[in-house]
């Protein structure tokens, strides 16, 4: 399903945008294909484009190699000198960004309409021209091993790692996307050049642009912009995957407090098949909201799982069914297995209700409706079916696909491609039960009504029942929520220059139940941006979410208030960071002037802990402090909340009350 492919999508959201799926679409002489889609609502366009290379034309010798280009891209080019990318852009208010599948790499920018030229000019010339500084590839190589380190402690990743191990033990598909410790540590920059040389051509992208721009100047400006290089890519052949013809499993065992499962089976990939639609609309009867059959069944009445979902994964030469499931570590898999599988079978053998299957097309058309409000979500969503299909006009024929299929075509999918007896199941077991323990511990309490202190036509100033100040002011001029929170004091109130900084960049870095890139992910996959931040007089949370993200937003705000790990190893990368930073100054002497000044200014007062002093005490703050310092921070008493868009009050009230429980 490709609103599960595309989760990686950050969605910058200053305004929502109208798309009827109009488009242009023309394939230039180099071979590049370029889509311009013409939005007219707000000044901002956004270029997208997809390179036609992932893991899958990697080997053993290169594993990882179009995701370590990812990175190298941005480290300077022919034109321009490393570092200077990034600074051009963002003096314009350009948002930037890349991705790595196992199909395809992609690169966008999105930026004020006016700076369009200058966009495409750097965007082509780093697709076009990397430098690949070698000081710069052994400080990229650094970063790669530490993502690779973090993916191998976390469970998800060698779930599904394991996972397409067994079922493409003969395919590039059964290599992580991020490559592996042996090759990154050892691959040249002449192996990263030869893989960049076979695919990184015009010849082999799509480039989409969306936004307040002309078609016709647009698709021009993009064929100068690409005409320096025109040499063609080599056909690629893969091996055929062998079918699954019995059950078969792996499992692995770590210290993790969960045990994860994942099950899948063999579909189809990409063809645009009535079966597709079918399967689409079937993941999401069996698993991918709270009161699908499988979150019915086996969470809520049987208690078996604390979370199960369902999901069509499709790729460019196969496909993917998949059933995923947590659980505590002293159930039986076994009978979670079976009680998905009986699940499974009903619907093959007693089919859907009607009911079933309207609720599920809704659920569709809304979540797709919900990925077309952006430029960037439109450039991404008719680049994804270009690449995909060739073509975009699968984005205006998808939602119609949907709406055709019938009970009878969900059932006869089923029957087709869901057989217990051909079956990958990856399991990851924990070796025993690790208690965690939590930073906050949050005792259950009666709770009276809140107070209203002030209230005017729009806004509405609360004291809540656990003294926490909320004032919502009321916006149904769009679909965003903007929320706020202010703690008084912010390293004012911090026993060591150093220590609120800390805790501020490392909150989000690890809960309980997420780890940094699994937090990063499910903002990425909601279009939640979530930041924090200490300043001299506050500790400040900042939330951005759209109305039908808002549980989401909850959800995680939940966690990294209740529940950060703040685990010593990424305390560790953040201090790392900020020395970096600090000795970064000296390249910047208005900034060091600044800094300096205002240690001589306020000398003798807090506000005189500037990056110069704060340097000196940063390695010897503990973990202890840190958490220390975060709950008394966050006391709620201490707290002033401010939310902004079209809410329910006393939901979102409830909900402060909850997750800010004294």
């Amino acid at each position: 399903m490709y609103r599960i492919l595309i989760c990686f999508l950050i969605i910058i959201v200053t305004q929502l945008y109208a798309f009827s799926g109009e488009y242009t679409c023309k394939k230039l002489k180099s071979g590049q294909t370029v889509i311009v889609a013409e939005i007219k609502d707000n000044p901002i366009v956004s270029i997208n484009s997809w390179v036609r290379t992932g893991s899958i034309n990697e080997n053993d010798t290169n594993s990882g190699a179009a995701h370590f280009l990812e990175h190298l891209f941005f480290k300077g080019s022919k034109n321009v000198p490393t570092g200077e990318f990034d600074k051009i852009l963002e003096s314009k208010g350009a948002v930037t960004n890349a991705a790595t599948s196992k199909d395809y790499t992609q690169f966008y920018i999105t930026i004020p309409s006016s700076e369009f030229e200058l966009a495409l000019k750097l965007h082509s010339d780093m697709l076009l021209n990397p430098l690949i500084p070698i000081d710069e590839l052994e400080k990229e190589r650094f970063v790669v091993l530490e993502e690779i380190a973090r993916g191998l402690d976390n469970p998800s990743n060698v779930l599904y790692n394991n996972l397409f191990k067994l079922v493409y033990n003969n395919h590039p598909y059964m290599r992580p996307v991020i490559g592996t410790k042996e090759v990154i540590s050892n691959i040249s920059r002449e192996e990263i050049f030869d893989f960049y040389n076979s695919w990184y051509v015009p010849s082999n992208m799509i480039t989409v642009i969306s936004g307040d721009i002309d078609a016709d100047y647009a698709i021009k400006q993009v064929e100068k912009a690409f005409s320096a290089k025109g040499a063609k890519t080599k056909t690629p052949h893969y091996p055929s995957i062998s079918p699954i013809t019995k059950q078969i499993s792996i499992n692995e065992n770590k210290e993790i407090a969960q045990g994860y499962m994942a099950i899948a089976y063999r579909a189809p990939k990409f063809t645009g098949s009535k079966d597709t639609f079918a399967l689409d609309i079937l993941s999401v009867i069996l698993g991918e909201s709270n009161s699908s059959v499988l979150n019915t069944e086996l969470k809520e009445k049987k208690q078996l799982v604390s979370g199960v979902n369902a999901s069509y994964a499709q790729y460019l030469d196969d496909g993917m069914f998949i059933v995923s499931a947590k659980f505590e570590p002293l159930k039986n898999v076994t009978e979670i297995q079976n009680a998905i599988f009986d699940e499974i079978e009903k619907i093959k053998n007693t089919g859907i209700t009607g009911e079933q299957l309207q609720k599920a097309k809704n659920m569709i058309r809304t979540s797709t409706g919900y990925s077309r409000e952006s430029a960037l979500n439109i450039a991404q969503e008719l680049g994804f079916f270009a690449f995909y299909y060739n073509n975009p006009k699968m984005y205006n024929e998808y939602l119609k696909k949907i709406d055709s299929i019938t009970p009878g075509d969900v059932v006869r999918a089923a029957n087709k491609y869901l057989d217990r007896e051909k079956t990958a199941i990856s399991t990851v077991l924990p070796k025993g039960y690790v208690e965690i323990s939590e930073i906050s511990s949050r005792p259950k309490t009666e709770l009276g009504a809140p107070v209203v202190i002030e209230q005017t036509e729009n806004e509405t100033k609360y004291s809540l029942n656990n003294n926490a100040v909320l004032i919502v002011r009321k916006n149904k001029q769009n679909s965003i929520i903007a929320l706020e929170v202010y703690a008084k004091g912010g390293s004012f109130l911090s026993k060591k220059p150093g220590v609120s900084y800390l805790a501020a960049k490392s909150a989000l870095r690890g809960t309980k139940n997420r780890t940094y890139d699994e937090i990063n992910n499910f903002l990425d996959e909601n279009g939640i941006d979530f930041s924090i931040n200490s300043n001299p007089d506050a500790f400040n949370i900042s939330l951005l979410a759209t109305k039908n993200r808002l549980n989401e937003a909850f959800e995680i705000l939940d966690e990294v208030i209740n529940y950060p790990s703040f685990s010593d190893t990424e305390i560790n990368k953040v201090k790392k960071q900020y020395a970096e930073y600090v000795n970064s100054l000296s390249d910047r002497p208005l900034a060091l002037a600044m800094d300096e000044f205002n240690g001589a200014a306020y000398k003798g007062y807090p506000y005189s802990h500037n990056n110069q002093t704060t340097i000196k005490y940063i390695n010897d703050i503990t973990r202890d402090e840190i958490i220390e310092y975060y709950n008394k921070i966050l006391d709620s008493k201490n707290l002033v909340i401010t939310l902004a868009g079209d809410v329910d009050e006393n939901a979102v009230i409830r909900e402060f009350e909850r997750i800010f429980e004294n």
